[in-house]
């Protein structure tokens, strides 16, 4: 990825699109060229905070465009990745004023990107510690829009424009009432009896392995559960909530037709707007079971269907002996749902912790992580939390519950990037099934401490 093969590249089109010229420059500064360009700039005694400047003038931003790369290309040997690093902050800008196209782009690493928008909405005014402000970064230049690779190790990004997957009403609904979003998570204080979990080692026959793998489908509570699914659809409803989030592998079939029957009766004007619930096991088509998350519209609508991404797996006993876990047939895709109050990802579990998958989901532009949960902590979600706060200025709503009942170290949370944007469902000094997000809320604590 030499200077030479970035020019011949923005040069072998005459002229060069705006988003090709952004995805050759994303790919072109490494960190390391970023780095030399930013050292270039503080010898100019010029802060890289001010870098950027206005493109040439021209009859169209593809030409103002050829001409800048005409201008990179006979910028000297010293000045070359400080040229391109500006050049990139200036295209950030410029393209804010052209509607994005589908086009998919090579990089010069040979991997093919589109330009995406990175959409804030959820960051707070008053900034946390984050990439937004740190040199040695291509985040701080393009702060608007950012290449999204169409996989990366082999998990593919699917990018999904709001208009592909929310019809023309919920989309202005969602436009409409973005500064009042309210996100609920109802961690369930039903404790499910899964029928497979009442079955223990002592149930084998002498002789006979105990199966490593667990299906997780029936509920012999059923009715109990469902009691509180409608309690809780009733509750957001009074609310007026933007997204329910119910935690993971604890709405079998027959519940699910029981949330999509109800929201069906609310209509297409009826809260909550969006609801994510992690289903119970189900078999898989070739063997095996799958884990997934819904979301559903406002009246019941499927808009997108997540497989988790990993199996989770537990050894019982101290010697290790005997494992125990789900027979998933996993999932390769994440989804990202462009919309109103930022990018939404609805994730499982294990795939929002799992480290392998972290250079997945930062080099995505998701920055609204809704997360289905059953975990006997949520130590880890919280870590994971933290990371990507930092790393993506994202947001993170995880629904949680445990085996055995709410408890404080399994607590549900979310974390928004805002001045103190943590909080957790227990403990709290008003015991309540849910915990509930309110930017309404946010927006007036910030408006009285100014």
């Amino acid at each position: 990825m030499s200077r030479k093969e970035l020019l011949d590249r923005l040069q072998s089109q005459e002229p060069v699109s705006s988003e090709a010229c952004f995805v050759l420059l994303w790919t072109y500064l490494t960190l390391g060229r970023v780095a030399v360009g930013e050292n270039r700039a503080r010898s100019q005694s010029l802060h890289h905070f001010q870098i950027g400047e206005r493109l040439p003038g021209g009859r169209s931003l593809r030409d103002r465009v050829g001409k800048a790369v005409d201008a990179l290309g006979n910028a000297p040997t010293e000045e070359f990745d400080f040229e391109a690093l500006r050049l990139l902050a200036v295209l950030d800008q410029a393209l804010r004023d052209e509607p994005l196209g589908e086009d998919w782009f090579n990089g010069l690493d040979g991997m093919e990107y589109q330009v995406r928008p990175r959409n804030l909405f959820l960051v707070g005014p008053d900034q946390v510690t984050t990439e937004k402000d740190q040199s040695g970064t291509k985040a701080l230049y393009t702060r608007l829009h950012v290449a999204v690779p169409r996989a990366v190790e082999g998990i593919t990004l699917d990018t999904r424009r709001f208009e592909d997957w929310a019809e023309a009403t919920l989309r202005h609904r969602l436009e409409r009432d973005r500064t009042r979003l309210r996100v609920m998570l109802w961690p369930l204080e039903t404790v499910l009896q899964y029928s497979a979990l009442q079955n223990t080692s002592q149930d084998s026959s002498p002789g006979e392995t105990p199966s490593p793998f667990v299906t997780l489908n029936e509920i012999r509570n059923e009715d109990a559960l469902c009691g509180e699914v409608k309690q809780a659809l009733a509750a957001a409803r009074t609310q007026r909530v933007s997204l329910l989030i119910f935690p993971e592998l604890a709405i079998p079939p027959r519940v699910r037709e029981e949330i999509r029957e109800t929201l069906r009766s609310h209509g297409a004007d009826g809260h909550p707007m969006l609801t994510l619930l992690g289903c119970c096991h189900c078999p898989a088509p070739n063997g095996g079971d799958l884990n997934e998350a819904l979301l559903f519209g406002p009246a019941g609508e499927e808009l997108c269907r997540h497989r988790k991404l990993t199996s989770f797996t537990t050894h019982l006993g101290g010697d290790r002996s005997r494992v125990l876990g789900e027979q998933l047939q996993v999932g390769t895709t994440v989804t990202v749902l462009e919309g109103a109050f930022g990018n939404l990802t609805p994730l499982i579990c294990l795939d929002f912790i799992h480290m392998p998958l972290r250079q997945v989901l930062t080099r995505s532009h998701a920055n609204v992580f809704a997360v289905p949960s059953l975990s006997p902590t949520t130590g880890a979600h919280q870590d994971a939390a933290r990371a990507f706060q930092t790393s993506s200025r994202a947001s993170s709503f995880v629904s949680n519950r445990a085996l055995d009942g709410l408890k404080q170290e399994a607590t549900s949370f979310f974390r928004v990037p805002w001045r103190n944007g943590y909080r957790a469902h227990l403990p709290a000094s008003d015991p309540s099934p849910y915990l509930l997000f309110s930017l309404e809320d946010w927006l007036q604590v910030d408006k009285t401490s100014t």
